[in-house]
């Protein structure tokens, strides 16, 4: 029994020796409007709450004050010590775990917006007006033009090569490694009005384009191309062909406003699943949305569950779709720099959340694992919640595969919580939605929404932990 005591009171104190070195080295770096900072180390806040990881809820984690250098002060009941020898050996490691983080680069949070246009296509003012709006008055860290291929107005136009190439001068122009990130981006238009009584299908060709309704994808490189793959374009008029063009170039594609459902006339989710390492993201947005007081029915996050339910894999993005050139912060990504390459690889790898209105720190892990991340784990799913809100939260959901796992309602701006999922079958894919109190000029209340993480059962009986 001595021996038992002994070993255990040596984990914990190997655990807090490695939490209090963690914490002092840890690199903090300044923030202001436009950047936050997203350390490995989770921070817990200045909220006592009780662990996941206790026996019968008599483990509690409590966070000093910054006066006493932000060490976790770990409190246990001796009841805990009477929990089982593998109880005792894991949840050291998981404090660890939870106190640490994970051995990852520290990652900062920049803003930005992934879909606006100009007067290159229908919307207001030129690239300068986009990109100058996006810098100095919206205050954004990073902005993508994304102004349409083509439009189907009379007379029809397409965006002709100058156009193209202007886009990427202007990005190049703005690009200021550190202080902002311009990116040449376009809207691939796959439009309902190839065909009349598209609401009952396609029963009449207008005019040639895509074979299917496909909506409209954002396309952006970090490199530039001699001219766009248009939906104009037999070569490119359907999403698998255009992911296989964009993947040769090193682009990247985003699926947009998905507020079409699945219908007979078309599917915007309609790639193979090989091209979702192309077609990375998704804009998110409210299922039912209010705007110059008017509510519409949207179902951009019933669309996103339905695509995900059946196996699907995108992130989450959104964006202003400015058409007035004053993009707005909507999308957040995890990036190590601020330069285009940095923001590029948080796309990539679906390091990124979308937001509505309220600029909302969000930091959502599972096993130690960033957002976007596949994994597997050997055990429950231990995962991390810490939201920094600009208003009160009103709840936090997490949603696994399409519902409610666990749902906290709060009235504090900061919250920190750490869950366990005790019924997990796997695979199973999670995200986390955050709703505040305040709202938009057109009362819909500020969201935050983090990409999944998909987690599957280990084989090999081993946590798969970085």
């Amino acid at each position: 029994m001595y021996i038992y005591l002994a070993f255990l009171a040596f984990l914990f104190l190997i655990a807090v020796i490695l939490v209090n070195v963690s914490w002092r080295l840890r690199r903090r770096v300044g923030s202001d409007v436009c950047k936050e900072t997203i350390s490995t180390e989770p921070n817990l806040g200045d909220h006592t709450y009780t662990s996941p990881f206790s026996v019968n809820n008599i483990l509690t984690l409590h966070s000093l004050t910054p006066l006493d250098g932000g060490f976790p002060i770990i409190l246990m009941n001796i009841d805990f010590i009477h929990s089982s020898l593998s109880s005792i050996l894991l949840r050291p490691l998981l404090l660890l775990l939870l106190c640490t983080g994970t051995v990852f680069g520290q990652y900062h949070i920049y803003w930005g917006d992934v879909h606006g246009h100009s007067s290159l296509s229908d919307g207001k003012g030129s690239p300068d007006d986009y990109f100058t709006h996006a810098r100095d008055v919206a205050r954004l860290d990073f902005a993508i033009l994304t102004d349409h291929d083509f439009g189907n107005g009379r007379p029809q136009w397409r965006m002709p090569k100058e156009n193209w190439t202007l886009v990427q001068d202007k990005a190049d122009e703005f690009n200021a490694t550190g202080r902002f990130v311009a990116i040449g981006g376009y809207e691939w238009t796959s439009q309902a009005k190839y065909w009349s009584g598209f609401t009952n299908g396609p029963t009449e060709r207008l005019f040639p384009g895509p074979p299917k309704f496909y909506n409209h994808k954002n396309v952006y490189f970090t490199n530039r191309i001699g001219y766009l793959f248009s939906a104009k374009d037999v070569a490119y008029n359907n999403p698998d062909t255009l992911a296989e063009a964009v993947r040769r170039q090193g682009g990247l594609i985003q699926n947009n406003h998905p507020f079409a459902l699945f219908n007979e006339a078309g599917d915007q989710w309609e790639y193979v699943p090989a091209n979702s390492s192309v077609i990375v993201n998704t804009e998110m947005g409210l299922d039912v949305s209010r705007h110059k007081g008017r509510t519409y029915e949207l179902n951009w996050e019933k669309s996103l569950r339905e695509f995900l339910n059946r196996g699907g894999r995108t992130g989450f993005v959104a964006g202003s779709d400015s058409h007035e050139g004053r993009p707005a912060a909507r999308t957040a990504v995890l990036a190590t720099e601020l330069t285009c390459e940095a923001v590029f690889d948080a796309l990539r790898h679906r390091r990124n959340y979308a937001i509505n209105h309220a600029r909302i720190s969000l930091d959502f892990r599972i096993n130690g694992h960033f957002m976007g991340e596949e994994i597997e784990s050997a055990g429950k799913p231990q995962i991390m919640v810490d939201v920094k809100g600009t208003a009160p939260v009103e709840e936090i959901v997490i949603v696994r595969d399409g519902n409610v796992l666990h749902a906290l309602r709060s009235q504090k701006q900061n919250v920190s919580f750490a869950y366990v999922d005790e019924t997990f079958a796997g695979p199973s894919y999670y995200y986390l939605r955050v709703i505040q109190t305040d709202t938009d000029p057109h009362g819909n209340r500020s969201h935050a929404w983090s990409s999944p993480i998909w987690v599957s059962r280990s084989q090999s009986g081993i946590q798969n932990l970085h």
